[in-house]
């Protein structure tokens, strides 16, 4: 029979067959294997794999993965180089990785702090220092009319002083705000000199001003409980309160040892008694007739002896503006080793014997015949800042035999006139040109072994000049300045949020620096600038690396 229409079953629609899925080898593998295999991996595979589930978001994230990707891409090149540098030849095998952190050059801190660090961490925070890459935040900390402000910075903490608002501190984390205030005890005292160090408890941080008259007080900050607490107060040297001569311009000090420089350019070491009732023991005062601001003034512990410091420039009738250092050493009990004194003008003095001529001379050395803009020492980088828009790295050897002062190396890279520089602890140093608006960070280390390559390839050619001008070891800090960001970092003392946030948005605004030399300060997570605006108010710009 037919079959009627509208009858016939349903067309079956075709099946898919479904691959088998691949079988997952690497999910059946221990932990450990997974660790060895991913420690093969490039950094940016290594950031992927995190998201490829829990499992290997902690593998991929395991904190000893990251030290011996830390060791290779930071320590083992600087360990080549410093080896490179001593027996001018490198091994082929390298320097083997070595889990002792106390091992590492220039990593001895980290070993000592007492905190297990977090290495993928600081390879984030190494990279963006390498970089220039930051995040920028700003405080406002004062209005018209403004005050002289000194600012410093240690471990994340800022501290102002200026004769308005006394000592003030500010967290620059992400909170960004002010920690506490102190007025200072005695109305009319005018600061004119700040240096911060560690203090006696973990928590605390030891905080040394200077004055106008002569006198230096000590102040304990806890940052736990946000409080400062006045520890010691030296009595005024000067008998007349107005002997602007007695104004201390630069203090440095070293627990129980305080270093100190006047007006009237006398160069004095203290040391702290245990109790403040009692007066401090003036260990040496030095008094100089050519000694020129800036000065830089430094102190070296170690368990045998105390070495003091200045930095400063002089004018050398046949070399220009130059650069010396004076050092005296003390043992532990304050009893004088010896003092002895280095410049650059001996090494001028005997080029220009050898040369013959004093063209050849001017070949071969460095002339400034304007004084720096500012000068910062920290054993073995001395550092120069001039308005030709340049820095100058000398290096200074100091033995219990000799002191000496290497010839020095221009360092370009600044469009405009620099006015602050800062050397770090470890080879790390930060400059800043206001008028363009720069602020360089410069590695040292890397400075110095470009100048060694490039004598031992010929330095007389033009070819490796050129090659040394490019591998200038700096890179210029590249802040994310988004405006929803930047204005929600702002912070004010008065209260003026809305006025506060139309400065930072102002992105045109001509910037300058404050009135303080030392406008610039680092620590090992960020750079803090002192900066006035032309709408005449003054900001801690705060750039973060983490």
């Amino acid at each position: 029979m037919p079959k009627r229409r509208g009858s016939d079953p349903p067309a079956r629609r075709p099946v898919k067959r479904q691959r088998p899925a691949k079988p997952d080898h690497l999910s059946s593998l221990s932990d450990e294997v997974l660790l060895e295999i991913l420690s093969f991996l490039p950094i940016s595979t290594l950031a992927s794999c995190q998201r490829l589930s829990k499992r290997f978001h902690d593998l991929a994230g395991d904190s000893e993965l990251w030290k011996q990707k830390y060791y290779t891409r930071w320590v083992l090149p600087r360990s080549r180089q410093a080896l490179r540098f001593k027996h001018s030849i490198i091994s082929s095998l390298g320097t083997p990785y070595s889990p002792r952190v106390s091992k590492w050059p220039g990593h001895s801190h980290l070993a000592t702090d007492g905190k297990r660090p977090n290495w993928k961490t600081q390879f984030r925070l190494r990279h963006n220092w390498s970089k220039g890459t930051c995040r920028f935040g700003a405080l406002e900390v004062s209005r018209p009319p403004l005050p002289q402000i000194h600012m410093k910075l240690y471990s994340g903490v800022v501290v102002t002083a200026d004769e308005e608002h006394g000592l003030r501190a500010w967290s620059t984390k992400a909170s960004r705000k002010q920690l506490t205030a102190l007025s200072f005890p005695n109305a009319g005292d005018k600061p004119t000199a700040l240096f911060m160090t560690r203090g006696s408890v973990a928590s605390n941080i030891e905080v040394t001003v200077g004055f106008d008259d002569g006198h230096f007080e000590i102040y304990d900050l806890d940052v736990t409980l946000a409080k400062f607490v006045l520890r010691f107060s030296q009595a005024s040297s000067s008998s007349s309160s107005t002997d602007d001569d007695a104004s201390i311009t630069a203090i440095a000090s070293s627990p129980p040892f305080v270093l100190a420089i006047s007006q009237h350019k006398v160069f004095s070491l203290y040391r702290l008694p245990h109790s403040s009732a009692d007066a401090p023991t003036l260990l040496a005062s030095l008094e100089s007739s050519n000694t020129f601001a800036p000065v830089s003034l430094s102190l070296r512990c170690s368990a045998s002896e105390v070495t003091a410091s200045i930095a400063y420039s002089f004018f050398h009738i046949s070399g220009g503006w130059t650069v010396g250092i004076q050092e005296l050493r003390f043992n532990q009990d304050g009893e004088r080793i010896g003092s002895r004194l280095a410049s650059t003008a001996a090494f001028q003095d005997r080029t220009q014997i050898s040369s013959g001529t004093a063209s050849s001379s001017r070949s071969r050395l460095i002339r400034h015949m304007e004084a720096p803009t500012s000068i910062s020492y920290s054993h073995p980088y001395l550092l120069t800042s001039h308005n030709d828009n340049t820095l100058t790295m000398y290096l200074v050897s100091s033995s219990a035999d000799k002191l000496s002062i290497r010839t020095g190396r221009r360092l370009w890279g600044h469009t405009s006139s620099v006015t602050s520089v800062q050397v770090g602890d470890r080879g790390k140093a930060v400059s800043i040109s206001p008028r363009g608006n720069e602020i360089r960070i410069w590695e040292l280390e890397s400075a110095v072994s470009a100048r060694f390559n490039n004598n031992n390839n010929n330095s007389n050619s033009r070819t490796n000049l050129r090659s040394t001008m490019r591998e200038e070891s700096s890179v210029q800090i590249a802040a994310e300045k988004h405006a929803a960001s930047a204005a929600a970092s702002v912070e004010t003392t008065s209260g003026a949020m809305n006025w506060g946030r139309e400065i930072v948005q102002a992105e045109c605004e001509a910037l300058m620096p404050g009135k303080v030399g030392g406008c610039v300060m680092f620590d090992e997570e960020q750079v803090v600038v002192l900066r006035e605006r032309d709408c005449r108010t003054q900001l801690l710009e705060c750039y973060d690396f983490t």
